[in-house]
């Protein structure tokens, strides 16, 4: 729907936000993945059109069958403690 937008009539965007890498002033790119999953919970972001990703703990081959089987685009998966480096697949430590 985006790229022929103009041709279109108006619709509503939202945005899935998978990493949090700055909020209120602070620099999260060091913190363990799932230690920045947990910050928009205590402070949710202030924008509705903005849905930060669900963390799924211990079930990601489940989740992914199911993601799968409705035909959606895919999941993000990644170590809990890893920390986010830049760039498509990089691998963080």
């Amino acid at each position: 729907m985006l790229q022929n937008y103009r041709n279109q009539e108006p619709v509503t965007c939202s945005t899935n936000v998978f990493d949090l890498l700055y909020f209120q002033g602070h620099d999260l790119t060091n913190l363990p993945s799932a230690q920045e999953k947990g910050t928009p919970e205590k402070n949710p972001p202030v924008f509705p059109e903005i849905r930060f990703s669900d963390h799924v703990a211990k079930e990601g081959v489940s989740f992914f069958n199911v993601v799968k089987a409705k035909g959606l685009e895919g999941i993000i998966a990644k170590h809990s403690q890893s920390t986010y480096r830049i760039g498509r697949g990089a691998c963080g430590g």
